[in-house]
């Protein structure tokens, strides 16, 4: 498993090929992500620690531990916050750095 630090936490990389990508995202309470999107990965997220606020296109959804997950689709713009420390499965299509935009810088919270 690849182990990826960011400002918000780290990205677990359980799998990544051209068929489909499985993360687990760690997120720090009081951290954010970047508002941004993917023009081609289509994303479902399962928060199974935690709480966490994810706001898509709008509209908000207040994601906890083994609740319904959410799926975001191609080209949405998109923000997660732990509310609290969290964990986060992403189900997705392959995962390429090239594929997303940036509206903002992500921010960090406490461990």
């Amino acid at each position: 498993m690849k182990e990826i630090k960011k400002t918000w936490g780290k990205e677990l990389i359980v799998a990544n090929s051209e068929k489909y990508a499985g993360k687990v995202l760690v997120l720090d309470k009081g951290a954010r992500s970047s508002v941004h999107r993917h023009l081609e990965k289509d994303e479902t997220m399962l928060c199974i620690e935690g709480m966490v606020l994810l706001v898509i296109k709008e509209k908000t959804y207040w994601l906890e531990a083994y609740h319904d997950p959410v799926h975001i689709p191609p080209g949405s713009w998109h923000i997660f916050v732990g509310l609290e420390a969290s964990r986060i499965v992403e189900f997705s299509t392959e995962d390429k750095e090239q594929d997303v935009e940036r509206l903002t810088k992500s921010k960090a919270g406490s461990h």
